[in-house]
């Protein structure tokens, strides 16, 4: 029987390359990149399309895996153009949603018109035009680094015809003549439109304290992107905002309350504006954080800093980039509120606080959890006073001041109205979690 070796204690081993061999290996590697940075270079920010830039982001991905895969972080004749490379990757990626936006903007029924036809606009000739003379800058000292590490220049792709601005022509509404799957199973159509809707409204406000924040300097600039725009926080921005307009599509789009109620496509409008603006700034977050914040070596840090003025960058990500989108949402906020009136029922329900219950923070976060669940705006009331059953903090301050209360009323839509009197008549979750009906398990979760 033979004894398996076992592995070096320093792992398993890699085969070295010899600066030369690597040099080959990378010419030919990237040569459908150089390609794709010649065609930019010639075009000119003012000739770019998004299925370009993409295609520059996706290649200029593949590369900067290559270069990671084959250690150029940590040689001295590669590692430039390994952070030229990322910053090529993130700029164009920021370049093509907002060259993206720019296609499609008068596509989007607009909840504010003169915000979608003038200032909107504006913010984003600024952005393009100051990403893009990133970009450029960043691809013409790519090249020169190119060629001065030895590598091979590729002859250029031949150009290709623009595609137009935004489409033009739409295929008539002719649907399949079957009846919808939802009305004959009996779904309430308002209920799902209602839902989205009242999570954009809370989305609206959740976000109206960044405007008060200022960035007028450099200090403010920096705190403001460590504490409220950090890479975390813009990808949780731009998923919630996806996640909104993937439930828009997925519950509503074809539905008889589209039909009925046509300011639901503003509403559609102004998510699709805003989730297009936070994914450039998510990728240009990225870039600024991980390769000039987080960046521990002086050397490293320095190649984009040739390439890129930060402060100017932090100036065009949050007034041209961030706010506008906070901003388009929030212009949609008058046509939410119209919109959650048409779509809701008023209702209200009086339900008796169970013995030995008392309004504590434990079954009032149950509370917050049911109204979250759907979505809607639901009030709770004791003896005239009122308060939001989503935020734990007004309904503690109301509940504190009524201790001696035996009973509360809710408003609100009746899909809400009957879980919450679900919730009380299985003890607010006193008695265990385990012990709430079937109709509430998603409170577990």
């Amino acid at each position: 029987m033979v004894t398996p070796s076992s592995w070096p204690a320093e792992g398993p081993r890699r085969t070295p390359l010899t600066e030369a061999q690597f040099s080959e290996a990378l010419s030919g590697e990237g040569v459908e990149f150089i390609q794709e940075l010649q065609f930019l270079r010639t075009q000119g920010a003012d000739g770019w399309i998004e299925r370009r830039l993409y295609s520059m982001y996706r290649k200029s991905t593949d590369l900067e895996t290559f270069l990671d895969d084959h250690g150029a972080q940590a040689n001295q004749t590669f590692y430039r153009i390994r952070e030229l490379v990322a910053g090529a990757r993130w700029l164009s990626l920021a370049c093509s949603c907002l060259v993206h936006l720019r296609s499609r903007i008068y596509v989007y029924p607009p909840s504010d018109e003169e915000w979608a036809n003038t200032a909107l606009p504006e913010h984003l000739q600024e952005a393009i035009s100051g990403f893009g003379k990133d970009l450029l800058k960043c691809l013409e000292t790519l090249s020169e680094e190119w060629v001065r590490a030895g590598l091979k220049m590729p002859e250029q792709a031949p150009l290709l015809a623009s595609s137009p601005a935004g489409p033009t022509f739409v295929l008539p509404a002719n649907r399949l003549p079957e009846a919808d799957e939802r009305a004959e199973a009996g779904q309430k159509d308002s209920l799902p439109a209602a839902r989205l809707v009242g999570r954009v409204i809370r989305t609206i406000e959740n976000w109206a304290p960044i405007h008060s924040v200022a960035t007028g300097n450099s200090m403010e600039r920096r705190a403001f992107m460590e504490e409220l725009c950090n890479e975390v926080t813009a990808r949780d921005f731009e998923s919630r905002v996806h996640n909104l307009q993937s439930e828009y599509d997925s519950t509503i789009r074809g539905s008889s309350d589209e039909t009925e109620q046509p300011a639901l496509l503003q509403l559609r409008g102004a998510i699709s504006q805003c989730l297009h603006l936070l994914e450039a700034v998510t990728a240009l977050t990225h870039l600024y954080e991980r390769h000039q914040v987080h960046q521990r070596h002086p050397a490293t840090r320095r190649v984009l800093a040739r390439v890129l003025d930060w402060e100017t960058y932090l100036t065009s990500l949050i007034d041209h980039c961030l706010r506008p989108a906070l901003i388009s949402l929030e212009h949609s906020k008058e046509v939410a509120s119209i919109l959650i009136e048409d779509l809701t029922t008023k209702a209200f329900r009086d339900v008796e606080i169970p013995n030995g219950v008392t309004l504590h923070a434990r079954p009032l976060s149950l509370i917050v959890g049911v109204v979250h669940h759907y979505g809607l705006p639901i009030e709770i009331e004791i003896r005239d006073e009122k308060a939001s059953a989503a935020s734990m903090m007004s309904m503690l301050v109301l509940c504190g001041s009524h201790l001696d209360a035996k009973s509360v009323r809710f408003h609100g839509d009746p899909s809400v109205l009957d879980d919450l009197q679900a919730l009380f008549e299985a003890r607010l979750g006193e008695d265990g979690i385990d012990a709430l009906p079937g109709s509430l398990k998603y409170l577990i979760h």
